[in-house]
């Protein structure tokens, strides 16, 4: 025989030698959800210890193939590794356990032996740390009083406007544009044209437990040519006369359906009359020059647009309040734009970012 041939058919034998107990590859894939399969592959059958430590699989050979490869078909192991010390490491994402090994003999569509292992997967012991959760922000409460109503119009103005109409209309754009903005929570304390006492007023704004209180009106003057908005808050001694006919002719609507005020509200004098709460006056205050700020640019404004006078309608206790004159539909112009949405509606965009900067600035809570 040719001394070359004779050479290199030893080299052969001598490495097929060499790799007869040498772990040639390895495959995993997805038996079901529970049980991942692990197949090496070796020219014969061949010592293989295994161990679990933690989430991890350790496998080792007598020796590796120069060509070992692996094939991962499964997201149960995160990761693999292997080193020169014959060690393959397995990484899953949960603890494995030994289910079953064995061997598969080599077959004619096969020709090496295959030692299978399958893996269990447990669910990892470890308590999860609850952490507690934030609680969610709180929505603020608006209520919005649209003023008369029923059998009680209020204002007649020019072209027979009632004033219950437009304060109606203004008080349900106002809860629309509120909830619209998914910060705060509308409450319509006449919620259509329905008569109610001031005695039902208050009450139903006590019960609602609110967070701002806006009173909707509309004002007339003897005087055709005033208009403007306008904004009042509670004092015992009314700013001017003005704002004393004002809180009057309020305060007296009752009148029209034939109920004494004093009979219907008898906690009045003891529960309210506290106009002396600071922390109230102030809050209305500040909200009252919020109103200002953010109308002043957008309609016109009665001349000294924030006065005060002693309105029933204001004596909720600790309720920052404020009662807003829409206009005055004595003034020819200014009934025709008081019947008018897109007026309204711009008079509810500025109450609106009032009441934004407001919980901003004075209760310094942040929005939801």
């Amino acid at each position: 025989m040719n001394p070359k041939i004779l050479l290199f058919l030893t080299i052969i034998f001598l490495c097929l030698d060499t790799l007869s107990d040498a772990l040639l590859g390895m495959r995993m894939a997805d038996q079901d959800e529970k049980t991942v399969r692990i197949v090496l592959e070796c020219p014969k059958k061949i010592k293989i210890q295994k161990s679990v430590n933690g989430n991890s699989l350790h496998i080792w050979a007598p020796k590796k193939s120069p060509n070992f490869s692996m094939r991962n078909k499964t997201k149960t192991i995160t990761s693999y590794t292997h080193d020169d010390s014959n060690t393959v490491r397995l990484h899953f994402a949960t603890t494995p356990s030994i289910k079953k090994d064995f061997w598969i003999l080599p077959g004619k569509k096969y020709p090496f032996f295959r030692y299978v292992i399958d893996i269990f997967l447990n669910h990892p012991l470890v308590k999860k740390v609850q952490i507690p959760k934030s609680p969610p922000i709180r929505k603020k409460r608006i209520l919005i009083d649209a003023g008369h109503g029923g059998r009680d119009p209020g204002t007649i103005g020019v072209g027979k406007v009632y004033e219950k109409n437009v304060t109606l209309k203004a008080a349900c754009l106002l809860a629309k544009k509120l909830k619209e903005t998914g910060r705060y929570v509308p409450i319509l304390i006449r919620p259509k044209d329905q008569s109610m006492l001031l005695s039902s007023r208050l009450k139903a704004t006590k019960k609602a437990a609110g967070d701002l209180f806006i009173s909707l009106h509309a004002d007339s003057c003897s005087d055709s040519s005033v208009r403007g908005l306008s904004l009042y808050t509670l004092s015992a001694v009314a700013s001017d006369r003005q704002a004393a006919r004002l809180a009057l002719k309020e305060n007296k609507a009752d009148l029209i359906m034939g109920v004494k005020l004093e009979s219907e509200i008898p906690e009045v004098a003891n529960i309210l009359i506290d106009l002396t709460k600071r922390e109230k006056k102030n809050l209305s205050s500040k909200f009252a020059q919020h109103l200002l700020s953010k109308l002043r640019y957008r309609i016109f404004l009665l001349r000294k647009p924030h006065r005060f006078a002693n309105f029933y309608i204001l004596k909720v206790p600790g309720l920052p309040s404020v009662l807003i004159e829409l206009g005055y539909l004595s003034h020819k112009k200014e009934a025709r734009l008081l019947q008018s949405t897109r007026h309204l509606d711009n008079i509810c965009s500025g109450i609106i970012e009032a009441i934004d900067t407001y919980f901003k600035m004075e209760i310094h809570e942040p929005r939801s």
